[in-house]
């Protein structure tokens, strides 16, 4: 009975607590200062959103900036984001999904603090750790200090190609998986000065995070990751974007299958337009023809290398597939090597400098 109730207090003293939940380590940290909150649907405590758990707390909160997908999480991906007015507290929600990607001189005129908390899921292309950078690069210039609340990576790992480029879809020379949690990606790009000047930046730590577990996300990230195995898949179904093949966009259970028209495999879905989440699906109202996918945690290019051998014309759009793949080299390895080894070998060098470089921002 001893042991029982010891196993227990030891589960539960060991139980994961994010860094929205530690308010104790940020709310003095905002107490009479002005406040910009970076948050979307995942900004949960205690069942309700941060920003109205801050205004109970009589927290300042002058501005609201939207990502990707907006501050309440409905659009859908790619679509731009309006800036507008919160409906249930009446502050400006103020768009950096647009032409608009960096907060300007008059929206941080009489900002203290950028309290940002945004669930990501450790993929490069995923455009909320692009707009990070932006933030942060704002704050360095106007002066604002800036606290991110960590959460946990559900793709910790690394691997992929090191990114060349510097686009929104590109934005650091990082993995395609990175293997960092946002606090230690925020400190990653201050510290490798990837954004100009200095910035404050406070990461609220994550207690009991334990790398190698999967933890169970209260609210997805984004409207077309709905389960964990379609995080587990987007690194490697998201190459497929810019080619022929569905990834069950326009289905509920986008990223969890991939599929055409012209495939002869067994498994079917019908992409249709769905409100919230897939504006202008692939084939759309079309039969495809694929399979169910369960990659897990780790980005396997057998099946692109598998369909690229299907079509004739199997990428539509090869810019937008070297900003996900991040190198021009490594895309034309893939469209053209039938090797998955020859390919990931090709980066490794460059993965194995990288690997030296993030072991000085890991706080876990």
């Amino acid at each position: 009975m001893k042991y029982l109730v010891f196993l227990l207090f030891f589960s539960c003293s060991h139980k994961l607590v994010k860094g929205i939940d530690r308010d104790e380590s940020y709310i003095p940290l905002l107490r009479n200062k002005n406040i910009a909150l970076v948050s979307n649907q995942s900004s949960l405590i205690d069942g309700k959103h941060l920003l109205d758990y801050l205004n109970e707390k009589k927290i300042k909160i002058k501005k609201l900036f939207a990502l990707e997908h907006g501050f309440r999480g409905k659009n859908s991906a790619g679509e731009k984001v309006a800036s507008s007015v919160d409906r249930k507290t009446g502050i400006e929600i103020i768009s950096l999904y647009g032409k608009k990607k960096s907060p300007s001189k008059e929206d941080l005129s009489n900002i203290d603090t950028v309290l940002f908390d945004i669930q990501d899921v450790g993929v490069r292309f995923f455009t909320y750790i692009a707009s990070l950078g932006e933030i942060l690069r704002a704050c360095a210039i106007y002066k604002c200090n800036v606290i991110v609340l960590d959460r946990p990576n559900p793709n910790n790992y690394i691997a992929g190609p090191v990114n060349e480029f510097k686009h929104f879809l590109a934005p650091y020379p990082i993995p395609l998986v990175y293997g960092l949690t946002i606090g230690e990606l925020a400190k990653m790009i201050l510290g490798e000065k990837w954004v100009k000047g200095q910035v404050s930046l406070k990461v609220i730590k994550m207690k009991h995070y334990n790398r190698n577990k999967n933890y169970a996300l209260s609210k997805f990230p984004s409207p077309n990751l709905r389960s964990l195995k379609a995080i587990h898949n987007y690194p490697t179904l998201a190459l497929f974007e810019p080619t022929v093949m569905s990834i069950g966009r326009g289905t509920y259970n986008p990223f969890e299958y991939i599929g055409h028209p012209e495939l002869k495999e067994k498994y079917t879905f019908i992409p249709k337009r769905i409100e919230e989440m897939s504006k202008w699906p692939k084939h759309e109202n079309q039969i495809c023809y694929g399979r169910k996918i369960d990659i897990g945690n780790k980005l396997d290019l057998t099946y692109f290398v598998k369909y690229k051998q299907k079509f004739d014309n199997f990428v539509k759009n090869k810019k937008f597939l070297k900003l996900l793949i991040g190198s021009e080299r490594i895309t034309e390895l893939l469209l053209n090597e039938e090797n998955t080894k020859k390919i990931e070998a090709a980066w490794q060098k460059d993965l194995n400098n990288y690997k030296e470089i993030r072991k000085k921002y890991l706080l876990y």
